[in-house]
């Protein structure tokens, strides 16, 4: 039996607890206001900017460590190349859920550093073993620096630079992204930990050996996702400029009567509620949901919720064949879970 095969969501769905091997995490960090979560047997897409159809689905790339991975193809920064896709080496972009770092391949690194030097000549990269630093308050340092782009299996996910930066104290700013300082071949990885994964809701299909990523509510605006070419600064700025209004458009009357009021938007699928105690719909703490902190408590779905994650549910009906599946189709009783989960044994 395959060592996937041995992992407790097989058990779970063996044992008809979930319908579905899949598990999927929100994560957060302490300033967000989130409670961290995970869901067993699906994932909830009102935690998804764009709901479903913002979930993009890879399959896992294989590496020597047996983990979940995308191909770490490249990365960038702003729209300058620090590695050519095809072209130079792609190292397996380790997805790592119970790790802190956001590490790269030295020879990566290298090049970022130099980048980062030009904009900050007083940059500190060596009397810290790991992270370079500034004395310098983080708010500033977001102001002359630019977003790092990690390609990744044909899909480029960037980060602006406040949400790779620590601030220390009001003088000293940490990067949070480093080199990767394993030892020996692994030390060619990328790690993918938090520092990332909190602005990206992640699904993991042992099912498609599969994994699905999409930005997270909480961080709409703060970092981007795009195929590579399709940078949305560049689109902008590339696009030709608006053509200048006709004399006969300059001479409109003033007191030309308002244009009627357009017809409103057919809603869309609705976002998690921001006073509902947990991140997730209520539906979704009804289900195999573990929170990532011990104070998170179970939940009684309430009816505007389940209609809100059944809406969430119906819009996945055109997404792309194999994502995963919406929560709402995998409601199991909490209770339930915790009493079935004491009585199973690993085949």
């Amino acid at each position: 039996m395959s060592k996937k095969k041995l992992h407790y969501l097989w058990s779970l769905k063996e044992n008809g607890i979930i319908a579905h091997a899949q598990v999927s995490f929100s994560v957060t960090s302490q300033d967000m206001g989130e409670t961290p979560y995970a869901l067993f047997g699906g994932y909830n897409s009102t935690q998804i900017v764009g709901g479903a159809q913002g979930l993009k689905t890879f399959k896992n790339y294989p590496n020597w460590l047996g983990t979940w991975a995308l191909e770490g193809q490249g990365m960038y920064y702003g729209a300058q190349p620090m590695q050519k896709p095809g072209e130079d080496t792609a190292y397996p972009a380790i997805i790592d859920t119970g790790s802190s770092q956001l590490s790269i391949p030295p020879d990566v690194f290298d090049k970022i550093q130099a980048e980062w030097s030009k904009a900050l000549p007083n940059l500190d990269c060596t009397s810290d073993k790991t992270f370079c630093h500034i004395a310098e308050g983080c708010d500033s340092v977001a102001t002359k620096i630019k977003p790092v782009g990690f390609q990744m299996s044909d899909y480029v996910f960037e980060i602006n630079p406040a949400q790779y930066l620590y601030k220390a104290n009001e003088n000293k700013c940490y990067f949070v992204i480093h080199k990767c300082r394993l030892p020996g071949k692994n030390k060619d990885l990328f790690l993918i930990g938090d520092a990332f994964l909190r602005h990206f809701y992640s699904v993991y299909d042992f099912d498609q050996d599969q994994i699905s990523l999409g930005i997270n509510v909480h961080s709409l605006g703060q970092v981007t996702m795009y195929k590579p070419g399709e940078r949305p600064g560049d689109k902008a700025a590339s696009a030709p400029p608006a053509p200048a209004a006709t004399e006969e458009a300059s001479a409109a009357p003033a007191a030309a009567p308002a244009a009627a009021p357009a017809a409103p938007e057919a809603p869309a699928a609705p976002a998690a509620d921001a006073s509902a105690a947990q991140p997730a719909t209520q539906a979704a703490a009804q289900t195999a949901a573990v929170p990532a902190t011990p104070e998170a408590k179970d939940a009684t779905p309430a009816k505007e919720a389940k209609e809100a994650a059944n809406a969430a549910a119906a819009s996945a009906d055109s997404a792309e064949a194999k994502v995963p599946t919406d929560i709402d189709d995998t409601l199991i009783n909490s209770t339930l879970v915790k009493k079935q989960l004491s009585k199973i044994t690993t085949k």
